[in-house]
C-alpha cells in the first residue's frame, strides 16, 4: 500500500528534528567555542628617554654625583698646588747644575707623573659613578613598569622610539644601523604610558618607596 503525502511528511518528521538538534547543537558548540578565543594582546610603549629626564629621582642622584665631583677636583686641585710650588722651589734654585736642582727637578717629574695619573683615575672614577646612577635609575624603571604594567593589564609593554630621526647627511651604514635600531615602527598615542609612568615614578620617589632593583 502506497502511502499518502500526510503520511509521508510525518514519517520524515523525525529525520527532520534530528538535522535541526545536530544544527542547533554543532551552533551552541561554536557560540562556546568563542569564550576560548585568546584575548587581545594589550601593549604600550613607553618613552625611555624621555622619563629618566623627567625623574626626580635622577635629579637628586646628579646632585649626589656633582658633589662626588667637586670633592674629588678639589682633591686634584691640591696636587696641582703642591706640583706648581715644587716648580717654582726648582727655578728659585740658582745653580742649574748642581745635585740639589737634580733633586728639585726629579720631585717636580714625579708630582706632574702623580697629578696625571690621578686626574686619568678620577675620570675613570667619574665615568663608573654615572654608569652606576644610569643603571639604578633604569632598574627603578623597569621595576614601575613591570608594576604599573601588570596592575592595569598590559602584556607587552616596548620602548617608545617614534622620534627617532634619520640624519639628512648619515652614509648608508649609519642609516641602515640607525633602521636596524628602531624599535616601534608604528604606534597610536592612546598606547602611550610615558606620561603615568614618570607620575608614578615620581610620586614612589618622593614617598620615599622608590622601586629598587629586585
Amino acid at each position: 500500500m502506497m502511502n499518502t503525502p500526510s503520511q509521508l511528511c510525518i514519517q520524515r518528521l523525525p529525520k527532520v528534528f534530528a538535522l535541526v538538534g545536530c544544527l542547533a547543537l554543532a551552533g551552541s558548540l561554536l557560540a562556546g567555542m568563542g569564550t576560548f578565543a585568546p584575548q587581545p594582546t594589550r601593549v604600550a610603549v613607553v618613552d625611555v628617554q624621555r622619563v629618566f629626564n623627567s625623574l626626580e629621582q635622577r635629579t637628586a642622584m646628579n646632585e649626589k654625583l656633582t658633589l662626588s665631583g667637586q670633592q674629588r677636583q678639589a682633591e686634584l686641585d691640591k696636587r696641582k698646588d703642591a706640583l706648581d710650588a715644587a716648580k717654582k722651589q726648582a727655578e728659585l734654585l740658582p745653580n742649574k747644575e748642581s745635585a740639589e736642582y737634580r733633586e728639585a727637578l726629579s720631585n717636580v717629574r714625579v708630582r706632574q707623573a702623580e697629578v696625571e695619573a690621578f686626574a686619568r683615575v678620577q675620570q675613570q672614577l667619574i665615568a663608573f659613578d654615572t654608569g652606576d646612577t644610569i643603571r639604578e635609575i633604569y632598574a627603578s624603571m623597569l621595576v614601575a613598569i613591570e608594576d604599573f604594567a601588570k596592575r592595569e593589564g598590559y602584556d607587552v609593554v616596548l620602548v617608545d622610539d617614534r622620534d627617532l630621526k634619520i640624519p639628512a647627511q648619515a652614509d648608508g651604514d649609519q642609516v641602515t644601523s640607525l633602521i636596524a635600531s628602531r624599535r616601534t615602527l608604528f604606534a597610536s598615542d592612546a598606547v602611550s604610558i610615558t606620561d603615568r609612568i614618570i607620575t608614578k615614578m615620581n610620586n614612589d620617589f618622593n614617598a620615599g618607596s622608590g622601586a629598587k632593583k629586585k
